[in-house]
């Protein structure tokens, strides 16, 4: 309803070692804290982490490990 303008996307920053929220309609994704380049995160919402359906497991943008949970709280219009 709002427009393609308001889809976003999670990405992670090298730089800065964070995960931030893009415009998915944007040609270059860049950090909002460092001006760099970020990677889109892959989220496959096949795979989960077996105790919630809309948990989704994701490597830490710090150390690397699997230690992160993306979950789905809500969606708006």
């Amino acid at each position: 309803m709002a427009g393609i303008d308001s889809c976003r996307e999670l990405a992670s920053c090298e730089h800065c070692y964070i995960i931030v929220s893009i415009r998915s309609s944007s040609i270059r994704h860049r950090c909002p804290k460092c001006s760099r380049k970020v990677q889109a995160l892959n989220i496959d919402r096949e795979k989960n982490d077996g105790d919630n359906m809309n948990s989704i497991i994701l490597s830490c943008p710090l150390c690397g490990n699997l230690t992160m949970k993306l979950h789905e709280i809500g969606l708006w219009d």
